[in-house]
């Protein structure tokens, strides 16, 4: 499988991001997934209730369904999702089919994301391309424990880990983190599972405008060497899941 791991530039709108994302879908028809980070469609920001609605969010969501269809992509996407009272931090699988094909709503909320969101339950994976899916929202990389009792006993052949966090050390010159110490959950995560993790972080925030370092997504498989994409940077990075083998390329 060849996936696009796509470390897109975040903006405060909706519309702006959707418009983006469908963009990225033309352009990357040819790969057999793309994937984007948590909260894609709306923007991982303080204002995220401000510029989005439940028939805003619906909306978005159908038209990126039509844009992965008349792409023939399959295309996972973070978006906030709502039913009866709750908003949840969900997860998105649209096929190439442009359907609805599987949904995750987040279950390990950080204390800022509790002020907004309801806690998910449950988590199961998902088949694509004779290959099964299971999905890890940021914080609950940790969750380790948690996330194989609920995907046992059929452990997922990819794992896909998108999230809004600081990059990875390894991507960093003369960081001077714990490397050993941070790469610990998603290896420990990996090498448990026998799974390819691919994560998909965010390049920016708008709420620590150069606070931090974002971006650095990683993809880790059992046996072969980490991969990283470049911090701070917007890109995409083309993946064989067969070869180990990674482009990074701008969009």
């Amino acid at each position: 499988m060849k996936v696009g791991v796509v470390q897109m530039s975040m903006s405060w709108t909706l519309e702006e991001n959707i418009r983006e994302i469908s963009r990225i879908c033309a352009r990357y028809s040819y790969l057999d997934l793309l994937i984007f980070p948590e909260l894609s469609t709306a923007g991982f920001h303080r204002e995220v209730l401000n510029h989005s609605n439940q028939e805003s969010t619906r909306q978005a969501i159908d038209f990126l369904a039509s844009s992965a269809y008349q792409a023939r992509v399959n295309i996972m996407v973070g978006a906030l999702t709502y039913c009866d009272d709750a908003i949840y931090n969900s997860y998105l699988l649209l096929g190439h089919c442009g359907t609805l094909l599987s949904r995750w709503h987040k279950v390990g909320l950080t204390p800022s994301e509790r002020r907004i969101f309801s806690e998910g339950s449950g988590r199961s994976n998902y088949s694509l391309n004779g290959l099964d899916i299971g999905v890890v929202i940021c914080r609950e990389i940790d969750d380790i424990d948690w996330f194989l009792n609920e995907v046992s006993p059929d452990m997922p052949d990819i794992i896909i880990w998108p999230g809004y966090m600081e990059a990875a050390p390894r991507s960093l010159s003369g960081c001077k983190r714990d490397q050993a110490a941070d790469a610990k959950a998603p290896k420990a995560l990996s090498d448990t599972t026998n799974a390819i993790l691919i994560q998909c972080n965010w390049p920016h925030a708008l709420n620590f405008i150069g606070d931090k370092d974002m971006g650095g997504s990683q993809i880790l498989k059992p046996g072969d060497a980490p991969l990283y994409m470049p911090a701070n940077k917007v890109c995409i990075g083309i993946y064989d899941t067969l070869e180990h083998d990674l482009e990074v390329v701008d969009i």
